[in-house]
């Protein structure tokens, strides 16, 4: 999407970077979050706003004629976990979905 708006990916990697480095550093408390099936604890992104933010994503890549083809199945897989009354609960909850029934 960068591109179309004329951004380098040199340019665009000098500005998420830093974006990445922080997201990398709550992997831990995500995984804790994953691990204990904790998906109503505070500070959670809730599946709503996922859901909100990848209709979005997909709408501005639509109208800038870049493929969604990575996008629309996570967009499925988090509505699907709305469908099923998950709404509230933190994004992390996709993970239950994605777990072996093994």
């Amino acid at each position: 999407m960068v591109a179309a708006e004329g951004v380098s990916a040199s340019e665009f990697a000098g500005v998420a970077a830093p974006f990445l480095a922080a997201m990398t550093e709550g992997l831990a408390g995500y995984a804790a979050t994953v691990d204990a099936r904790d998906y109503a604890g505070a500070g959670q992104q809730s599946l709503h706003f996922t859901g909100t933010a990848l209709v979005t994503l997909l709408r501005a890549s639509a109208d800038q004629g870049v493929p969604t083809d990575v996008l629309d199945p996570v967009h499925a897989l988090v509505a699907r976990q709305i469908a099923a009354g998950h709404g509230d609960l933190g994004t992390a909850r996709i993970f239950e979905e994605l777990r072996s029934t093994r």
